[in-house]
C-alpha cells in the first residue's frame, strides 16, 4: 500500500520567545528536567544548583599549584573530605580522592577557577555517592553561556547517543569558594550500562597527540578502562580502517556500531563542535564491548554553538572513509534526516530559559564569572545558533529525507518508534505509514493481526527516488483476560493469612505490565465497612509499590459472614 505524506515546511523564526518552527508546528515534548530512574539521577537536574564542600590538609592544597601540577599532571589523588547537598538532601561526610581537571585550555590551578575531579572510592572500596564512582565538575571558563555542554548533551541523548546527563554545583574547597561548576556524568561502564551498552576496553583519544586510528598510534589513546597493556583490539580496528570504499564498508559495519556513530557525527557537526573527533581528533571516547562492537562517544562538547560548519567536510579519517562509502554516506545522510526532525520536538526554548533562570543567581555570586549579563547574551546567542542551524540542517537534508512523520490506524495518530497498543478484536485495524517529505511514498507489509506483538515492516522512498529506508511498526492487540482470587484474613482482624500471601504476590505478578485493569471486591455484608476499607486499602497499597494503578474499583458486598474478600481483576494484556 502506498501513501503520500504531506509536506513539512520548516520555518525559521528570530528568537522572540514564541515557537521556532512553523507550518505545521510540531508537538512539543512534555518538560523534563531529570533523565533516568537510577538513583544518581537525582544529581544530574540542570535548571538546580546542589552544594559540594571540600576539605584537604593545606599542604595538599597549596601543592595544587603550577607546576606542581598542570593540565597533563593531574598528580596523585589528595585525600579530602566531602560533603555534598544535592535537591536539599545532605550527603556525607566522605573520604574522597580529588584532584585537578582540565585540558590545555580550560586548566586553572587553585589560584584561579580550578576544575575538580573527585573518586570516590580512592580510598574507600565500593564507596559511592548514589551508585557513582567519579564525580567530573566543570570549571567552564571557556564558556561564557554556561550552557553550551548542556544543549549539546540534551540534543544527544534525545538523538539515541550515549551522552552525559548534566547538573550543577557550586564548589568550596577548604572553605575557598570556587563558584559555579557544571556535574558531568562521567563516561564509564556504569553510565554505558544506563544505555545497556556494555565496555570491556574504553580508550579515550584527546591532546596532547589528538589521535585518529592510523595504523601504530595506539599508543596514543589513555586506557580508561580494561587491560592497560593489550590493546589489540584497537590496533585490530586501525587494520581495517586502512580499507577503503565497499570493502571498508562490508568490515566496519560488522565491527562498529556505524548508526550510533553517524548520529553522534550528526550532532557533531550541527553543534559546531569544532573540538571534538570530527575536526579536531579531540575529546572523544574507543568503546569496545563484550563482543567486541565499537562506538565511538562525545566528551567536552563545551566549544560549541560558536560557528557553521560544512557538513560533508572532516579532518579525521572515519567519516572521510564513511564519505567514501555509498551505504555508509546514506546511512549518515538518513540520520542527518532524522535529526532535522527531531530537534523542533526537544522544546529546546523552555529547557535552556528554565536552566539559566536556575543558574542566574549562582552565576553573579561567582567571582571568577563573565556575569549573568554576558551570561544571558551567550545563552541568547548559542539559542539563535541552533535555530539557525535547525533551518540549515532542514533544508539540506531534503533529497534524502526517508522519515515518517506519524503513523495512523484507524485515523488515529501515534508517533514513529512507539509500540501501538490496539483495543482486543481489532483484527482488521487499517494502518497506514505517513512519510515527513512531500511525495515521498511508502510501502507497508499487511499482515493479519494477531494477538500480542505484531511486528509490520515498510520502506519509504524519497520523493527523488534516489533513496530508500526500511524500518519497523510495532502494534500489539490487546487480548481481554481475567483472574480470580480469594484472600483469607484473620478473624476480625486487618491481618492477611500466611497462607494468602502468595496468592496476593501472584496476582500481582500477572497484573504487572498489563492495561486497562478493573478490580472488583467481594466482601462478606457482616465485614464492618471500616475493615473492608481498610483490607482494601492494604491490598491497593501492595499494587501501587509494584507499579499498579487500576483503572477502575468496584467494592460488592455480598451476603455471609466470610473473613475473606474475593478478588476479581479484568485486564488487557
Amino acid at each position: 500500500m502506498k501513501t503520500t505524506g504531506k509536506a513539512r515546511l520548516v520555518a525559521f523564526f528570530a528568537l522572540s520567545g514564541l515557537a521556532l518552527f512553523g507550518l505545521p508546528a510540531p508537538a512539543q515534548a512534555a518538560f523534563s528536567a531529570v533523565e533516568g530512574t537510577d538513583a544518581a539521577a537525582v544529581m544530574f537536574n540542570p535548571t538546580r544548583v546542589d552544594n559540594i564542600s571540600l576539605q584537604m590538609t593545606w599542604s595538599d592544597y597549596n601543592s595544587l599549584q603550577f607546576p606542581n601540577v598542570s593540565w597533563d599532571n593531574e598528580g596523585d589523588w589528595r585525600e579530602t573530605r566531602m560533603s555534598a547537598t544535592i535537591a536539599g538532601k545532605r550527603y556525607g561526610p566522605y573520604k574522597v580522592g580529588v584532584h585537578l581537571k582540565g585540558a590545555w585550555g580550560s586548566w586553572r590551578d587553585i589560584n584561579g577557577k580550578a576544575g575538580f575531579k573527585i573518586k570516590m572510592d580512592a580510598f574507600v572500596p565500593e564507596q559511592t555517592l548514589l551508585g557513582v564512582e567519579k564525580l567530573t565538575l566543570n570549571n567552564m571558563v571557556q564558556d561564557s553561556s554556561y550552557m553550551h555542554e548542556v544543549m549539546t548533551y540534551k540534543i544527544m541523548r534525545s538523538f539515541g547517543v550515549p551522552a552525559p546527563r548534566t547538573g550543577y554545583t557550586g564548589v568550596s574547597l577548604n572553605g575557598v569558594d570556587y563558584g559555579l561548576h557544571l556535574n558531568v556524568e562521567t563516561l564509564d561502564d556504569r553510565m554505558l550500562k544506563r544505555w545497556n551498552v556494555s565496555s570491556k576496553h574504553l580508550y579515550k583519544g584527546a591532546l596532547p597527540y589528538f589521535p585518529d586510528f592510523n595504523v601504530g598510534s595506539d599508543w596514543q589513546f589513555k586506557v580508561e578502562t580494561g587491560d592497560p597493556v593489550d590493546t589489540s583490539d584497537l590496533s585490530e580496528f586501525m587494520s581495517l580502517n586502512q580499507l577503503r570504499g565497499d570493502q571498508w564498508w562490508n568490515e566496519i559495519s560488522q565491527r562498529a556500531d556505524m548508526d550510533q556513530i553517524t548520529r553522534s557525527w550528526a550532532v557533531e557537526i550541527f553543534s559546531g563542535h569544532w573540538d571534538g573527533y570530527l575536526l579536531n581528533n579531540n575529546n572523544y571516547f574507543v568503546n569496545f564491548d563484550n563482543e567486541g562492537k565499537v562506538s565511538l562517544l562525545p566528551w567536552g562538547v563545551d566549544q560549541t554553538w560558536g560557528g557553521n560548519y560544512d557538513y560533508f567536510s572532516f579532518r579525521s579519517m572515519l567519516p572521510n572513509k564513511c564519505l567514501g562509502s555509498t551505504d555508509c554516506t546514506e546511512l549518515y545522510m538518513q540520520n542527518l534526516a532524522k535529526l532535522a526532525h527531531l530537534v523542533p520536538t526537544l522544546n529546546l526554548y523552555e529547557y535552556t530559559n528554565r536552566v539559566g533562570t536556575a543558574i542566574s543567581a549562582a552565576i553573579d555570586k561567582d567571582r571568577f564569572s563573565f556575569g549573568s549579563s554576558q551570561a544571558q547574551a551567550a545563552q541568547r546567542n548559542a539559542y539563535n545558533r541552533f535555530t539557525e542551524e535547525s533551518a540549515i540542517i532542514s533544508s539540506l537534508v531534503v533529497p534524502w529525507d526517508t522519515t515518517i512523520a506519524n503513523v495512523t490506524v484507524n485515523g488515529s495518530y501515534y508517533k514513529p518508534g512507539q509500540v501501538i497498543y490496539l483495543a482486543p478484536e481489532l483484527f482488521d485495524a487499517v494502518i497506514t505509514v505517513n512519510p515527513s517529505q512531500s511525495d515521498a511514498t511508502a510501502d507497508l507489509t499487511q499482515l493479519p493481526l494477531k494477538a500480542g506483538l505484531n511486528t509490520l515492516e515498510y520502506s519509504i522512498t524519497s520523493a527523488n527516488s534516489l533513496h530508500t529506508n526500511a524500518g519497523k511498526v510495532q502494534v500489539y492487540l490487546l487480548s481481554n483476560k481475567s483472574s480470580k482470587v480469594t484472600l483469607q484474613y484473620e478473624y476480625n482482624s486487618l491481618k492477611l493469612k500466611t497462607s494468602s500471601a502468595k496468592p496476593l504476590k501472584d496476582l500481582t505478578a500477572k497484573l504487572k505490565g498489563t492495561r486497562n485493569i478493573e478490580l472488583t471486591f467481594g466482601i462478606a455484608q457482616s465485614v464492618s465497612r471500616s475493615q473492608a476499607e481498610g483490607k482494601i486499602k492494604q491490598i491497593l497499597q501492595t499494587m501501587k509499590t509494584a507499579g499498579i494503578t487500576p483503572k477502575k474499583v468496584t467494592k460488592v458486598y455480598l451476603p455471609g459472614t466470610s473473613q475473606a474478600i474475593k478478588i476479581t481483576a479484568g485486564f488487557q494484556n
